[in-house]
């Protein structure tokens, strides 16, 4: 995977280099994002806000219902005017619809908020899965932007892989697809460690061939994953028509 920020800006700190491991969520780098910050602290402020104008709206209501009892009492008593019951409800009706707007002003506060702290988010550039790191694209002080098309500007900070999922990617003649099948085992040496060989079994046969080379990709699995093994190591696939017996594995004169 080609690791990139999801947000244009400059490197301040980078944490990893080639051949360093890393745990998935683990911090790559850091943007720099003091406007990002800001726009998080203006977000927490216009919440607490919402809410202090929450409180207000309910102390208002409070008194408004309080008001408005008061005057339906003095209404069937006939001590008080029918105009002067109707502000009372009216002013009710207006405290109710001022809490209904503060509540729903707190829950846009509250995305607002949450949006702040994506954005804050997407300055850290995180590790998608347990890999390691291949190559460093891009160094401090680099600026960074997702689509990698403006002058000077890096699209990947890092490369990594996940060498527990390495596979073999081997052409197997047309002629021969009927030797081979699904799960079949399979000894694969590497040009890099010609001493070894490393058992494996068939993953995958792709279901496409290539008519120019008459072939088709046959995809094999590492049953034990070696630290010598590196992603585009070429490779030979030896097919078995059955497992290789520990005896069968010492050489012999």
């Amino acid at each position: 995977a080609a690791v990139a920020a999801k947000v244009t800006g400059r490197i301040i700190a980078l944490y990893v280099e080639e051949g360093s491991r890393l745990k998935k969520d683990q911090i790559i780098a850091r943007l720099e994002a003091d406007d990002v910050a800001a726009q998080r602290d203006q977000a927490v402020a216009n919440l607490e806000v919402s809410r202090q104008n929450l409180e207000q709206a309910k102390a208002e209501l409070a008194d408004a219902k309080a008001s408005f009892e008061r005057e339906k009492s003095l209404l069937t008593q006939e001590f008080t005017t029918r105009a002067a019951f109707d502000a009372a409800e009216a002013r009710s009706k207006k405290a109710m619809a001022a809490v209904s707007s503060a509540e729903a002003s707190i829950r846009a506060s509250t995305a607002a908020l949450k949006a702040a702290n994506v954005a804050l988010d997407y300055t850290l550039i995180r590790a998608p899965f347990d890999a390691i790191v291949l190559t460093k694209n891009a160094d401090i002080g680099d600026i960074v932007t997702p689509i990698g098309a403006a002058a000077n500007a890096k699209a990947a900070v890092v490369t990594i892989a996940d060498l527990g999922s390495l596979q073999v990617e081997a052409d197997v003649s047309e002629s021969n697809l009927k030797e081979i099948k699904v799960g079949q085992p399979t000894e694969i040496q590497l040009d890099a460690v010609p001493d070894t060989r490393f058992k494996g079994e068939i993953h995958m046969i792709v279901p496409t061939a290539d008519r120019t080379k008459a072939t088709v990709m046959v995809k094999v699995k590492f049953l034990a994953i070696d630290q010598r093994i590196l992603p585009e190591m070429s490779a030979k696939v030896a097919f078995l028509s059955r497992e290789v017996s520990s005896d069968e594995q010492k050489p012999r004169l």
